[in-house]
């Protein structure tokens, strides 16, 4: 529950305030905050940052994405650079193809799922891009759209190779999204120090799948999940400033 310094990490205290923690586990996170001044402070401080992020960004930038999809939906996504306050932020960016059973890599089936990342990085907030250089500490927000599917897993690999579930943090298996519905993922991941090229997959089904099979499977040779109607992968890269 703990980091090797005995506090909470920003994963954990991200998904108590989202509710994703089982009951023991959020009890437990509840008495470590009440006697523990500093991870109190960075509780609040995540919450501040997840009601900004929902009241600032995410709904200024989500009409232009939104606008620009409508326009060029399974071709990919133009670019534009949008002020929002002291804010700048990337509102749409070709982020991933459409990678489903059957689905040649060159050619996107309408509408079909769509991944897109968003980092903060300070008080700067902008979309990442594939191959993007992204700094520990960053944090990253989801936002999907997937199509007639109607579960999700976000996997990640990291530079040493180790695996882990981004989205639903915490939970053994897929998380249920609204078919044909864009939608922002509740909570933020907060990159760790592990640096190089990091690998995420976007699991798309129509069934909830167990975590632990999705890492078994992408952990594989051809990535194959079984049960997967449609796997979305994005690579960036992670180093020091």
């Amino acid at each position: 529950m703990s980091d090797a310094t005995g506090h909470l990490s920003t994963l954990r205290l991200n998904a108590r305030t989202l509710g994703q923690l089982p009951p023991a586990d959020a009890s437990g996170v509840d008495a470590h905050l009440a006697a523990c001044d500093r991870c109190r402070t960075l509780s609040a401080e995540l919450a501040a940052d997840d009601a900004r992020f929902r009241r600032e960004v995410f709904p200024r930038t989500l009409p232009h994405v939104e606008a620009r999809a409508g326009r060029r939906r399974g071709f990919g996504w133009g670019w534009r650079w949008l002020p929002a306050a002291a804010l700048v932020v990337l509102a749409a960016l070709p982020v991933a193809l459409f990678a489903g059973r059957g689905a040649r890599p060159d050619l996107q089936a309408k509408g079909g799922p769509v991944l897109q990342l968003f980092a903060k990085r300070g008080v700067q907030v902008f979309a990442v891009e594939p191959g993007s250089l992204l700094r520990p500490g960053d944090q990253l927000r989801f936002v999907v759209e997937p199509g007639e599917l109607d579960h999700v897993l976000i996997a990640s690999r990291d530079g040493a190779g180790s695996f882990s579930v981004y989205y639903p943090f915490g939970a053994a298996e897929s998380g249920a999204v609204t078919p044909s519905t864009r939608s922002e993922l509740p909570g933020s991941v907060t990159l760790d120090g592990t640096l190089g090229e990091e690998h995420l997959w976007a699991v798309f089904s129509h069934q909830p799948l167990r975590a632990s099979a999705v890492l078994e499977g992408l952990a594989g040779a051809d990535h194959a999940v079984p049960g997967a109607d449609a796997v979305l992968e994005f690579t960036f890269q992670k180093a020091s400033p």
